[in-house]
């Protein structure tokens, strides 16, 4: 069977390197093109088709946010997932703003809030996080509903497994809404069915039946308030 290549594109700062390397992307089929310059990153991009860039603001000859301000403007490249990487200065916070990325990581580096942030835009459940064992109600539904009722039984910064019921296609987008516990901390965040553990079929048996979902769409604040979650409970 081919194996398929999947390309990261990174700026070759030390710190970004390192911790990609000692992460599970470097024993996973992902191949880091690390690069020194913007303008380098952007012609790796244009012939390289990556997964995932993730590009330091401060590159020389083309900084990061003006990288990002062409990656996007790009019909064929526009949808490739871009994570900022800048100092934590109000300067450098409002370039990432003007140029519209949401996804940025200021230094020093939490090397783990930096892979989960990787693993969401890669639809990657339950790699970069711990996971935990709860009982949360939770709202869900396609296009836009949270029409059906269902539990948390596995959550974590990636995504979660629901008990329910009711059974969605793999791929399917959906809506999700819950109260974390002991928080007055409301989730509303867009998901991905990622798999499906159906009764005539069950993939786990150390689940119920139900389906496994990544976070698509998230608010950081609410990705820090399940990570406050997870510490509370020592998961």
């Amino acid at each position: 069977m081919e194996i398929i290549e999947q390309k990261i594109v990174l700026s070759d700062d030390p710190e970004l390197v390192k911790t990609f390397e000692d992460s599970f992307f470097k024993r996973e089929d992902y191949i880091l093109k690390k690069v020194l310059h913007g303008s380098e990153a952007f012609q790796v991009i244009e012939e390289e088709a990556p997964v995932l860039a993730v590009l330091s603001l401060d590159m020389n000859e083309l900084g990061g946010d003006e990288c990002f301000r062409r990656i996007k403007r790009d019909p064929f490249l526009c949808l490739l997932p871009v994570i900022l990487v800048c100092d934590n200065s109000p300067t450098d916070r409002a370039k990432c703003q003007e140029v519209g990325c949401e996804n940025v990581i200021t230094r020093p580096i939490d090397n783990w809030a930096f892979i989960s942030m990787a693993c969401r835009l890669l639809h990657i459940v339950g790699r970069a996080s711990p996971r935990c064992r709860v009982s949360i109600p939770v709202h869900w539904g396609p296009e836009g509903d949270d029409i059906q009722s269902g539990t948390i039984v596995d959550l974590n910064t990636g995504g979660m497994f629901i008990r329910t019921e009711v059974f969605l296609p793999a791929e399917k987008d959906i809506s999700l809404r819950f109260l974390l516990p002991e928080s007055e901390t409301v989730v509303r965040c867009q998901g991905k069915v990622a798999w499906t553990n159906h009764p005539e079929w069950m993939k786990s048996t150390h689940l119920p039946a139900g389906m496994g979902i990544c976070f698509t769409a998230i608010p950081e604040a609410d990705i820090a308030a399940i990570q406050l979650f997870l510490q509370k409970n020592k998961c």
